[in-house]
């Protein structure tokens, strides 16, 4: 489609948006952009503090401290984006504790995201920084492949690192250890197909790098506190 879109009095940008665009757009207190389009469309603003950025940011060993405003496209194709949004309206939708921790658990991974796959979106400096490290390699690694086996000695080769060096680095960056990082990453997936497909929980489980539904249900029930069916019905599925 084509829209146009503007910050306080001045027009940033008049052409066509792709489905699924992704605009990262910061704010200085009191300003306000707007946005027009000649036909209908679907627009979600997602409005994330700059603190509440770095604070993220921290927890994944990026230095962060806001966006360029020269960081490359205004409006980028983003499918994962374009998903982790659609994926929050529709947990808007839903009520209840279960709903409002499925939304939190997508704003999170949402931030992740942006933090993660924004590099051109840092300070130059920074930049070098992330792309020298090791140990965010092996983080991202298990991002894009959780489905697939990923052993320790796997991700220390990755990071560079004896496998030693690099369960004890690894825990101290991320607070986490590199498997429960696999199981996270594993079950956010299962939580997408949970709400998202009508694969049965033994497909999910398969899909998602667990080896049957057993396996999928115990994971699920430590982290949420009830089964993958439990947690579908929760949100009318």
């Amino acid at each position: 489609m084509r829209a146009r879109s503007h910050v306080g009095e001045n027009e940033v940008w008049a052409g066509p948006i792709n489905a699924g665009s992704v605009r990262l757009l910061s704010l200085p207190p009191g300003q306000n952009a707007g946005f027009s389009c000649s036909g209908p469309f679907d627009l979600l603003h997602i409005h994330l503090p700059l603190e509440g950025l770095q604070i993220a940011a921290r927890r994944f060993g990026i230095g962060f401290d806001g966006f360029r405003k020269d960081c490359g496209p205004l409006y980028r194709s983003d499918d994962v984006g374009h998903l982790l949004g659609t994926q929050f309206v529709r947990a808007l939708d839903h009520q209840g504790a279960a709903a409002r921790m499925y939304a939190d658990g997508i704003a999170q991974s949402l931030v992740a995201h942006l933090l993660r796959h924004y590099d051109c979106c840092l300070e130059d400096e920074q930049v070098s920084i992330a792309k020298d490290d090791g140990l965010r390699v092996a983080f991202d690694y298990v991002e894009s492949q959780s489905g697939e086996e990923i052993g320790v000695a796997r991700l220390a080769s990755l990071a560079g690192m004896s496998e030693f060096h690099f369960l004890r680095r690894f825990k101290q960056r991320y607070g986490i250890t590199p498997h429960a990082h696999v199981v996270n990453a594993r079950l956010r997936l299962a939580k997408a197909d949970l709400m998202s497909s009508n694969k049965n929980i033994l497909q999910i489980a398969m899909d998602r790098g667990f080896s049957n539904s057993s396996h999928l249900a115990r994971a699920f029930r430590k982290a949420e506190g009830m089964t993958p069916q439990d947690y579908r019905k929760a949100r009318g599925f």
